[in-house]
């Protein structure tokens, strides 16, 4: 492959991967041309060998992986009773949302992996369908995985803050109309694209032959800016700011709680203590009655205490579901204040191989953001746990 043939094939990637960037759209055909001016940073050899690294072999991998862990999830959660409590319903769109974010990375490597191949004599070119097919797809479960991470660690937020006044407004009956919604919305918000952006026969430049290929329609700009600032942006800040500050919150009560409830019990068993000398002198019949009254205090406290311990694990579960989503999303605001900086940095700017590299970083990361919390729920959920061994091991936990 010669230098033109590199160039040529970086920018149809890097044009299918900034489906989210507000330059991209504009741009999109001078993606498709070669570079005069390249960066320096990379040449056009090292630039191609990174994107394969990234674009197609991880993406595979991890695409692959995600995809078959999130369909793990999904059965087991539907396994636990999706209206058993406990969060499961929210989990469980939230593992259909991951599992699209999973399914249409893998699709997307082995996209960019026929643009890599250069396949001649294709009926359609390879980039419309990745772009348009794969790309957008990819980019509306990502948005749904934000709204519901969000909106389960604000759910969670509540049900502990503020438990009885927040009962009925997240009954499950009313969480499952919730969660819908936000797949409606994380789907319909994108329909703007394919008003401006279709696929139709184009005449390929140097040849009589048409292709199927990528077409502009009207006001292509207008609308793409909407969607990218006003429903991508923003939202992507607003959801991130939620879940921070959410994730404190819930966190520093419980935890405060936790002392008080020690507080609480180290206070109980210094009165117990002190009337021992006291239950001495009862009578049997009242030694009956007090051990009856202990017995029946005992089964309440361990029933309070259980009930305290899973609402615990529940919420460190969701605080580390949150710490993931929190880290995996700062490559993307790394990204955003760097192209704000300095324009350079964008497609068809001096430096846009190093635009390259920084949508890799945030190409695989949220990837893994939707991938890893099979461990999460394995490793804090006794239920996920046990159900989990009982299909893929000998049905008895260890822990």
């Amino acid at each position: 492959m010669n230098s033109d043939s590199h160039s040529t094939t970086l920018h149809k990637i890097s044009a299918a991967i900034n489906i989210t960037s507000p330059e991209s759209s504009n741009n999109i055909l001078i993606s498709l041309k070669a570079d005069d001016s390249p960066s320096t940073l990379l040449d056009d050899t090292t630039d191609l060998v990174l994107q394969i690294i990234f674009f197609v072999i991880l993406a595979l991998i991890c695409g692959l992986f995600g995809t078959v862990a999130n369909v793990i999830n999904i059965v087991i959660f539907i396994k636990q009773g999706l209206f058993s409590g406990g969060s499961t319903l929210n989990l469980f769109f939230l593992a259909i949302a991951d599992l699209g974010v999973c399914f249409t990375q893998f699709l997307q490597g082995i996209g960019f992996a026929v643009i890599v191949a250069r396949i001649p004599n294709l009926p359609i070119e390879p980039f419309p369908i990745v772009y348009l097919g794969i790309g957008w797809p990819h980019a509306s479960f990502i948005k749904i995985n934000r709204i519901l991470t969000a909106y389960v660690t604000f759910e969670r937020c509540m049900c502990v803050v503020i438990p009885f006044r927040v009962k009925n407004i997240f009954a499950p009956r009313r969480t499952l109309i919730y969660l819908v919604a936000i797949f409606a919305y994380g789907i319909l918000s994108h329909l703007p694209v394919y008003l401006t952006h279709y696929i139709d026969d184009v005449e390929q430049k140097g040849t009589n032959e048409t292709k199927l290929d990528l077409v502009f329609g009207p006001n292509r700009e207008f609308w793409h800016d909407l969607v990218y600032y006003g429903n991508f942006l923003a939202l992507s800040f607003i959801t991130a700011l939620v879940v921070i500050v959410c994730t404190v919150i819930t966190s520093t009560y419980v935890r405060t709680s936790k002392e008080w409830r020690n507080k609480v019990t180290s206070a109980t068993n210094i009165s117990k203590t002190d009337n021992i000398g006291n239950e001495n002198v009862e009578t049997s019949n009242n030694k009956n009655k007090l051990k009856s009254d202990k017995t029946n205090n005992s089964d309440r406290n361990d029933k309070t205490k259980a009930a305290i311990d899973k609402e615990t694990r529940l919420v460190k579960m969701i605080t580390a579901i949150s710490v993931i989503f929190c880290i995996c999303y700062i490559p993307e605001v790394a990204l955003i204040i760097v192209r704000s900086v300095d324009e350079r940095i964008n497609t068809g700017g001096q430096y846009e191989r190093l635009s390259h590299i920084l949508y890799a970083i945030k190409f695989v990361a949220a990837t893994v953001n939707s991938s890893i919390n099979i461990f999460v729920y394995y490793r804090m959920s006794t239920k996920f746990r046990q159900i989990f061994l009982s299909y893929f091991g000998n049905g008895k936990d260890k822990e």
